[in-house]
């Protein structure tokens, strides 16, 4: 929101308030010292989601908005930090996720919303340069839904729209980025 502000204001007080959120985030994820991890919940959460055997409400949503935050400080406000601790949380995301199948991905993971978690890696990829962050984006695709969506199939009545349109907005950045017309 600090940045968002500032895009359209040029209020400098919003910019130096995200500028302190930033450094905030960047003191706790160096004080986690766990790979570049930053969330609202212990890395336990993420392992409880892995399970599947223990019900926890959503983590890669709320990560999915540090994300967002992170590079909207970056991109519109100039905080060169911000892309520093999205880099680290990138870093966590991958190797957490690259170490998952693809089948486990589709069938646990990602049947547990996830927010925007593809366009903010994607927005990473676009920003960078460095495809690594596309693939990790690419893991977040949840096939059942996109699938029939590439086939020119309806198959979204009944879907819940928080969980769902975000990855559809994920999909056309991907499109942005590869012309793949998967997702187009």
């Amino acid at each position: 929101a600090c940045a968002l502000g500032y895009a359209s204001t040029d209020d400098a007080e919003l910019k130096q308030r995200g500028d302190a959120l930033v450094a905030g985030l960047a003191e706790c994820q160096a004080k986690l010292n766990q790979g570049g991890y930053l969330s609202a919940y212990p890395t336990e959460f993420y392992d409880r989601l892995d399970k599947h055997a223990v019900y926890v409400w959503a983590p890669f949503y709320t990560m999915h908005k540090l994300l967002a935050g992170l590079y909207d400080m970056h991109t519109l406000a100039g905080n060169a930090q911000a892309l520093q601790v999205l880099l680290g949380m990138a870093g966590w995301i991958d190797g957490w996720t690259a170490s998952k199948s693809e089948e486990h991905m589709q069938q646990a993971i990602l049947e547990v919303e996830f927010g925007g978690m593809q366009e903010a890696l994607y927005n990473l990829a676009d920003t960078t340069g460095d495809d690594r962050w596309a693939k990790v984006g690419d893991r977040f695709t949840k096939k059942r839904v996109f699938n029939p969506l590439a086939s020119a199939q309806d198959k979204l009545a009944g879907l819940h729209m928080n969980t769902h349109v975000p990855q559809i907005i994920g999909a056309a950045k991907r499109y942005e980025l590869s012309s793949d017309h998967r997702f187009h």
